[in-house]
């Protein structure tokens, strides 16, 4: 895809009109753009899971020619992004990676979210104290 990151939400909007509307070919645009100031711009291989919690759900039903969003970025920024090609997903070694790294940080968070770390810091009471003075903070 070609992605393009604007900060002015009008300037994403209107780019992405445009491309929609077949009026600017998605290269040329984006070089302009890029020249101009107004826009990064990245050429990248993307899964459509990592997109859909910036583009929503039509991310699943995107093919070749597709214009995603504007949708906004962490950071606050905008992302346009033309689809140039799908491909089926292939579980290689690549992708068998991913997905292993993907899991087990699925696993950590939750482990991270239910574990209870007591200190002891001399008697019981003492240690309940501290725990709860950490608590409150």
């Amino acid at each position: 895809m070609v992605r393009l990151r604007y900060v002015d939400a009008a300037r994403a909007a209107t780019a992405a009109a445009m491309l929609r509307g077949g009026k600017a070919d998605p290269v040329a645009l984006a070089t302009e753009e890029v020249l101009a100031g107004a826009a990064t711009c990245r050429m990248e291989a993307n899964d459509r899971s990592s997109l859909i919690g910036l583009f929503g759900p039509e991310v699943e039903k995107a093919a070749a020619g597709d214009v995603l969003g504007p949708g906004r970025l962490p950071d606050g920024g905008l992302c346009v992004a033309y689809v140039l090609a799908t491909e089926p997903a292939v579980l290689d070694e690549i992708r068998r990676g991913l997905i292993e790294r993907h899991l087990f940080e699925e696993w950590l968070t939750e482990q991270r979210r239910t574990a209870h770390l007591e200190w002891f810091w001399g008697s019981r009471a003492r240690t309940d104290a501290a725990d709860a003075k950490l608590r409150a903070s």
